[in-house]
């Protein structure tokens, strides 16, 4: 959307279902959310309902990203205190 971010996206946000979600999977795939215009990019989207609102309303689109997406499972505290990260 060159129109609303020119060249490039000052920040983002994360959002994802916790273990035990409805939309929680160990392999998540990222799905960005673009804004359709600058006015409608000024709102801080937090929950899947505000997503889903937006997309409906046409001020934003999905664009699911399968390349990159991860494992992304629950491991207890002893395992991720003694992980190493990459």
């Amino acid at each position: 959307m060159p129109s609303v971010y020119g060249s490039g996206v000052l920040g983002h946000d994360h959002l994802m279902d916790f273990p035990g979600g409805a939309d929680f999977n160990v392999a998540w795939e990222p799905i960005l959310v673009l804004f359709t215009s600058k006015a409608a990019a000024n709102e801080h989207l937090l929950t899947d309902a505000q997503i889903e609102a937006a997309v409906e309303r046409g001020d934003a689109i999905e664009v699911p990203v399968p390349d990159l997406t991860f494992h992304c499972s629950r491991v207890s505290a002893r395992v991720y205190e003694i992980s190493t990260p990459l």
